[in-house]
């Protein structure tokens, strides 16, 4: 009996964690040296690597959880380290890095915690956007007065521009711009029909559900964990 529980609570145990998506991590990369010559592997696991793209960037998904450490490499010269502390399951994180022969220097982190695990808003704790609401005018001010990291928050508006391969701008109708991050495990769908982020176009209205994330102070920035499309 007693092994049937241990055995029982093991796989619920495995079923659990199966739910939580693992740490991503996208590295935007400031440099001089030619980028189809770098590299990064995860000192953790170096079987997880990564090779640079011609926009400059890097990604390195399905990451464990702790403190990381990614190497960079310039063909076969190590180029540097760099460490990330305390990630989570769920994590998307950025970095800037910068680049140069025998250093690698991080500029900047920017980190969206739990994006996979997040809570559905709720009508009494999520905020609500829809440009005219005001059942939570702090909301529609400016970006200095975005809501607290982690916060749940739903907003509806019209995409403006794409960022990059995983960031766009979105309008509400009083004109506040958001900057939304859309990592591995945020759901996109047209009515019943799931698409890509590559799906996505300049003018589409939206309706999206999040957290905000803690990202640079004069933007307000939005994990998605659902973006969905609506009718012009």
């Amino acid at each position: 009996m007693f092994l049937f529980l241990a055995v029982a609570m093991f796989a619920l145990a495995l079923q659990s964690s199966s739910f939580r998506s693992p740490v991503t991590v996208r590295c935007e990369l400031d440099t001089d040296l030619p980028l189809d010559e770098i590299r990064v592997s995860l000192n953790e696991k170096p079987e997880l690597k990564a090779v640079a793209q011609s926009d400059g960037s890097l990604t390195l998904p399905s990451l464990p959880e702790g403190d990381l450490h990614l190497s960079f490499f310039q063909k076969d010269a190590s180029l540097g380290e760099v460490a990330i502390r305390a990630t989570e399951s769920g994590d998307f994180i950025r970095l800037r890095v910068r680049l140069v022969p025998g250093n690698a220097i991080l500029l900047d982190e920017f980190r969206i915690r739990g994006l996979s695990d997040t809570p559905e808003p709720s009508s009494k704790s999520a905020a609500q956007v829809q440009g005219e609401a005001v059942e939570a005018p702090r909301l529609l001010t400016a970006p200095s007065r975005c809501p607290a990291p982690g916060e749940a928050v739903s907003v509806t508006g019209t995409l403006t521009r794409i960022i990059d391969h995983d960031a766009f701008e979105l309008q509400t109708s009083n004109r506040q711009i958001y900057v939304v991050y859309v990592g591995t495990a945020t759901r996109l769908q047209r009515g019943s029909t799931r698409f890509d982020y590559a799906d996505l176009e300049k003018g589409m209205r939206l309706l999206l559900k999040g957290t905000v994330a803690a990202g640079p102070e004069e933007e307000c920035s939005i994990g998605a964990k659902e973006i969905t499309v609506q009718r012009p």
